[in-house]
């Protein structure tokens, strides 16, 4: 199957445009097989990890289906339309709104940082523990900004609310493109992980109190960052 091959450095979001082309291409309906995971990491010429955020941001939000052992496939037509023009409206964030999105994720996060240290389970700091490492290791900037969004979206599904998960993976598109342009282009992801290690620290700690401090000075961080003289 011939897939045009992309950037490395683009955005998860341009590998979901991507699929999407791909399922226009070839006229695939609701219920239709999509490629696998390996082919189209292969086919856009982009890592595993890129393509499993794209497709999981996608099925979440019932673009498509994923079947343990039978493989992926279309979700609904109407449904992956709208999650483009979604994807297209976050490319196109002001700085204002960009601002205003940061102060949604501190009365979203915060919270589920305060709840996520009552909460967590030894498997989720396990997990979240696992995802500090993979996020120093990440070998590209879409490799380390798929990774920096799970690490949040995993605190949103420890703290045992479901409706911030779900609004999470409502803002991907914008999130992720917050944290594109507040990084820099190769990113330090060794000290992002250092950041999200001292809130990793405090749930760890069983410390609701410190959890969302440390939250709220990494997302405090990140808005500096936007403004473009955070160090």
């Amino acid at each position: 199957m011939q897939i045009k091959k992309i950037p490395r450095n683009s955005l998860v979001s341009t590998v979901v445009m991507r699929i999407r082309e791909v399922i226009e291409s070839r006229k695939l309906a609701a219920g239709d097989r999509l490629p696998s995971e390996t082919e189209l990491a292969e086919g856009l010429g982009v890592s595993r990890a890129v393509v499993r955020e794209a497709v999981g941001r996608m099925e979440a939000l019932g673009f498509v289906s994923v079947q343990a052992g039978r493989g992926m496939y279309v979700g609904d037509g109407d449904s992956l339309s709208s999650c483009v023009k979604l994807v297209s409206t976050a490319m196109a964030m002001s700085p204002k709104e960009l601002h205003l999105l940061v102060e949604f994720r501190l009365a979203l996060e915060c919270q589920a940082a305060r709840q996520a240290a009552k909460r967590a389970t030894p498997q989720d700091l396990a997990d979240l523990t696992a995802i500090c490492k993979e996020l120093k290791q990440a070998a590209s900037h879409s490799d380390g900004i798929a990774v920096d969004f799970r690490f949040h979206r995993k605190i949103a599904e420890i703290s045992g609310n479901s409706m911030i998960g779900r609004v999470m993976e409502v803002a991907h598109d914008f999130i992720v493109e917050a944290m594109a342009r507040a990084t820099s282009e190769p990113r330090n992801n060794t000290q992002i992980a250092n950041l999200h290690l001292t809130i990793l620290k405090a749930i760890k700690n069983r410390d609701p109190d410190a959890a969302e401090q440390a939250m709220r000075a990494h997302l405090e961080r990140h808005a500096r960052r936007l403004d473009g003289w955070a160090d």
